[in-house]
């Protein structure tokens, strides 16, 4: 899953869910390319899952200029394999 805003800001994914969200080989990725301190975004949040589980997978958020680059993950359990990858950058 890719969100992506070029030369602007946005690029933003918001996911809500209860239950459980297993990813398993797969990468979610939220990215603003904008070049002006005003282009905001590139964040990632997931919300109110009972179990969120990433097995050898990617959650990735950039923000290129301006605020953001941020994954913010609220769930009553979070499991992550060693393969896996959590990477944030503005």
């Amino acid at each position: 899953m890719t969100s992506q805003a070029d030369q602007a800001g946005g690029g933003n994914i918001f996911i809500k869910g209860n239950g459980r969200f297993y990813l398993v080989n797969s990468t979610i990725s939220a990215r603003a390319q904008g070049e002006q301190p005003h282009h905001k975004g590139g964040n990632l949040q997931i919300e109110h899952p009972r179990f969120l589980i990433i097995d050898n997978s990617q959650l990735l958020a950039n923000a290129y200029a301006g605020n953001g680059g941020y994954i913010n993950i609220v769930a009553e359990q979070f499991i992550r394999s060693s393969g896996s990858v959590l990477n944030v950058s503005s």
